[in-house]
């Protein structure tokens, strides 16, 4: 879906929505009934928007238009605990540094992301990047991280699991700050986060030994 397209949200229609996803609670042709995980449950489109939408012509990266996912079967039982140590060696790859994927030149991850993004805050935040942090980014990546310690606790990994309590602890406190143009804090905060992702690279090997 392009969320700028989505058009139940504030300030659309807009050209930067970026990517996106919803579940499709009914539909008709005059229209649609979905759960957005953005924070609209139930929210509804006239179809033709939603159509719309779903074509997702300004997605550069998706290979065809309409992209659906549906009857999903199931082959085998897997528990939680299981699916999450399953989980672990996908996540040291991402925090080594994936190079197998097909990214634009000059991406970035982890530290190296948040070096460059503390760069830029410095040096003067676009309004355009400071909206897509308030909005989206700092709550979603806080929310993510915290779902992350949640889940490495589970798994008994209470080292790595405090490593990134205290990531999404200092992303969440970007909030305020950016907001409202504090940006040298946001930027000291953003120099806090950067080394903790070499921390918990560093520490997961040991966690996943005793966790597999």
């Amino acid at each position: 879906m392009d969320m700028g397209l989505l058009l139940y949200q504030p300030g659309t229609p807009n050209a930067d929505g970026g990517d996106h996803y919803v579940v499709v609670l009914s539909a008709d042709q005059d229209s649609v009934e979905l759960h957005d995980p953005h924070g609209h449950p139930y929210a509804t489109l006239p179809t033709q928007a939603f159509l719309s939408a779903w074509e997702a012509k300004a997605i550069s990266y998706i290979d065809a238009p309409f992209v659906l996912r549906t009857d999903f079967v199931r082959h085998y039982e897997v528990t939680p605990a299981d699916a999450l140590r399953q989980s672990l060696p996908g996540a040291a790859r991402w925090l080594a540094g994936r190079d197998d994927l097909p990214m634009p030149p000059g991406s970035l991850g982890g530290a190296a992301a948040v070096e460059a993004l503390a760069d830029m805050v410095a040096q003067g935040m676009p309004s355009g990047i400071r909206t897509l942090l308030t909005a989206f980014g700092v709550r979603l990546g806080a929310r993510r991280l915290n779902d992350a310690a949640t889940c490495l606790e589970e798994l008994g990994l209470s080292h790595a699991a405090s490593i990134a309590q205290r990531q999404a602890r200092i992303l969440g406190s970007l909030q305020y700050p950016l907001v409202h143009g504090d940006d040298q804090t946001a930027t000291a905060q953003l120099r806090q986060l950067a080394p903790t992702y070499a921390q918990l690279h560093a520490i997961l090997p040991a966690a996943m030994d005793n966790a597999l």
